[in-house]
């Protein structure tokens, strides 16, 4: 499966389990596991000199920044959905809290996804 199509997938978990309790879990570890494996594959890849090459370290330091923080959240968010799942009803406000913070966090790393897509072509 591609890049587009795993993310569009990932959306629509995660908007199903805005209308759904029990599609809860399943999103927590869709996006959980999608942005933990874009954020190590951006750490693992070399940073993109061509952006960054003019604008100083700082920029560099926000991208591995994002990149960790993603890579953190996105990891938690998919272990937490198995605790989630155990006790659905007592614990759906803290997997919807976690989802929406994967879903914070996945926004910048989308971007970089976007971006890095873009720039190839």
């Amino acid at each position: 499966m591609d890049s587009p199509a795993a993310l569009m997938r990932v959306v629509s978990s995660i908007s199903g389990a805005l209308r759904s309790r029990m599609m809860v879990p399943s999103a927590m570890f869709s996006a959980g596991v999608f942005e933990a494996v874009v954020t190590l594959a951006f750490l693992v890849a070399n940073t993109p000199e061509g952006i960054f090459s003019h604008h100083g370290k700082t920029l560099v330091v926000v991208y591995y920044g994002i990149l960790t923080a993603g890579g953190i959240v996105g990891s938690a968010t998919a272990s937490a959905s198995f605790w989630v799942a155990r006790d659905l009803e007592g614990r759906h406000a803290t997997g919807m809290a976690l989802l929406c913070a994967c879903t914070l966090t996945l926004i910048p790393v989308i971007g970089l996804l976007v971006s890095f897509f873009l720039l190839k072509k």
